[in-house]
């Protein structure tokens, strides 16, 4: 527990303050293991719901149980998961 009238740097990087902001989104140390594991068990569950969607899977697990697949595909829908994919069109973010 931070203790009233110290300032303590983050535990992990040491370059900012420790709040609740700078662990769940800015620290440089987590970013690189914490935050992928996170985005990855969401996307998990979006995948698995697509994929049921688009009659890729036949049964339905439970999201912690569901094993995700490099590519899904049936006759018309091909689903890639953790891919990179080249495109003939330039994406600009602004």
């Amino acid at each position: 527990m931070k203790q009233p009238d110290t300032e303590e740097q983050c535990r992990r990087c040491g370059k900012e303050s420790e709040t609740v902001q700078h662990i769940t989104a800015a620290c440089e140390q987590l970013g690189l293991t914490e935050y992928v594991k996170k985005h990855d068990g969401q996307a998990k569950i979006i995948n698995q719901t697509l994929a049921e969607e688009a009659k890729l899977i036949d049964v339905k697990s439970s999201y912690y149980k569901y094993t995700l697949a490099s590519v899904l595909e049936n006759e018309n829908f091909k689903q890639y998961w953790n891919h990179s994919i080249r495109t003939d069109k330039t994406i600009t973010f602004n």
